[in-house]
């Protein structure tokens, strides 16, 4: 019988002793919101996600009066870059965005675009210019998608 309550002592300290559990790493989460300032436009807008070991992804932001988001989850930890793909010469799109997403954290972009009213010639902000970077190489071109040095 002391053998058994010796065993049980022992136990008891054992597990009261154990370290508590450690808290689970999740992926992080990016969460892309699209802003039309001006005259307002509701649609559907394309974006390219770029990220560590290969990451690369198309995800659709729909607007309503002008704003909409989209939320990505389950993304390894690093540096991302948000691209959007131009549609329309009337408005200004930023440069690409970039993103530092860590464990358990939600890592929030806007991406804000004007409405001018006017055509403009731009220089291209998607995925060409992802590889033309990489390649050595500075293209420009206007919307009519003319290439000029």
């Amino acid at each position: 019988m002391k053998k058994l309550l010796c065993i049980l002592f022992i136990l008891s300290i054992s597990a009261a002793c154990a370290a508590p559990p450690s808290p689970e790493l999740n992926l992080g989460t990016l969460v892309i919101s699209k802003i039309v300032v001006g005259e307002s436009r509701d649609g559907s807008f394309r974006f390219l996600i770029t990220g560590p070991y290969g990451y690369n992804h198309n995800v659709f932001i729909h607007t309503t009066n002008g704003s909409g988001s989209v939320t990505i989850t389950d993304l390894e930890p690093g540096s991302y870059q948000i691209s959007e793909y131009i549609t329309d010469v009337n408005y200004i799109i930023p440069p690409p965005a970039r993103a530092e997403l860590d464990f358990n954290k939600t890592t929030n972009v806007t991406i804000v675009n004007e409405y001018t009213g006017e055509e403009k010639d731009i220089q291209v902000f998607s995925i060409l210019d992802n590889y033309m970077t990489a390649l050595g190489l500075d293209l420009s071109y206007n919307q009519a998608g003319d290439c000029f040095d």
